[in-house]
């Protein structure tokens, strides 16, 4: 409102006189539908509602429709020990890694150095959470690991237009993707 106020836009509002934890749950329903928004942002918003008093994980589950298991997963970027969290660019990384990388650090000061040494990967998207427990637990087993092959098969047409394309995501599940251009060719019947 005030930033349209202040661009000479006039807008029809509306005022409610809500208290705190109803200003909390529309503005997390509000963010949870905007795109963009990544886990990381979203976990720690719920965080800082949950430790300041203003909600609990009750009103969570039941006016956000939120599950048990999706709260406990966003609720996981807090519960990572600090010097694990200073060496991970958590924004880049999924409330299901951040739990995994929670559970994990939970084990010891072994598995935290050995995070910390695959914060790269993990801070870059390419390191999800079956493939970082795989590698975490090698490593401490001193045993190497032989991860899938990558092998992209890129699917194209009789003249040679890009389709789709099948690879493992970071989690070695198999994933199709698509050129952005993809729907504009089907579209127009080419």
């Amino acid at each position: 409102y005030l930033a349209a106020t202040k661009l000479g836009i006039k807008l029809d509002v509306i005022v409610k006189d809500i208290n705190e934890a109803e200003a909390a749950l529309l503005l997390l329903s509000e963010n949870e539908n905007r795109e963009g928004n990544s886990d990381y942002a979203l976990g720690e918003q719920l965080s800082e509602f949950i430790d300041g008093g203003v909600l609990t994980q009750r009103d969570l589950e039941s006016k956000l429709n939120m599950s048990k298991q999706k709260i406990s997963k966003l609720l996981s970027y807090r519960k990572i020990p600090e010097r694990v969290r200073s060496a991970i660019e958590l924004y880049n990384v999924s409330a299901g890694t951040a739990e995994k990388i929670k559970q994990l650090s939970a084990k010891g000061d072994e598995y935290q150095d050995i995070i910390i040494q695959l914060a790269p990967r993990i801070s870059s998207g390419k390191l999800g959470h079956n493939r970082l427990a795989a590698l975490v637990d090698a490593k401490i087993q001193g045993t190497k690991i032989s991860l899938p092959n990558k092998e992209v098969k890129k699917i194209c047409t009789q003249d040679g237009r890009h389709v789709f394309t099948w690879r493992l995501d970071n989690n070695d599940r198999p994933s199709m993707h698509f050129p952005k251009n993809i729907v504009t060719l089907i579209e127009n019947g080419k």
